[in-house]
């Protein structure tokens, strides 16, 4: 029997589906340690930095909606249902990073960023 781990995928913000070009990656945000070096050697420290969680989408642009739009998305809630049956999910996320549009394929990147990314 096989299993499908990887492939199409749903997406939507605030109800609203886009079309998924080739990727989508996320990170449901946390603690990043650094280590502490000093002149006299690594003594096993190190400190801490929260990170917001993030989903990172190529979408095609469309007719329908205006660069303006996805730069001003703010406290919207995201949904990638995966092709592997994962739901990666979050809500109060905001756009980080200018959009830009390539017209060549008509595609764009867009990040969200929020405080929690649920994967279920």
């Amino acid at each position: 029997m096989s299993t499908k781990l990887a492939g199409a995928v749903a997406f939507s913000v605030d109800g609203v589906n886009y079309d998924v070009v080739d990727t989508i990656s996320y990170s449901s945000g946390g603690w990043r340690r650094e280590e502490l070096l000093s002149l006299s050697g690594a003594k096993g420290e190190y400190r801490e930095t929260a990170f917001h969680g993030r989903i990172s989408v190529n979408i095609r642009d469309h007719r329908g909606s205006s660069l303006a739009d996805w730069q001003a998305m703010s406290d919207v809630t995201v949904i990638a249902r995966l092709a592997n049956g994962k739901t990666v999910s979050g809500s109060g996320l905001f756009v980080i990073d200018a959009v830009e549009i390539n017209a060549a394929d008509a595609t764009f990147a867009v990040t969200f960023l929020g405080a929690e990314i649920i994967e279920s």
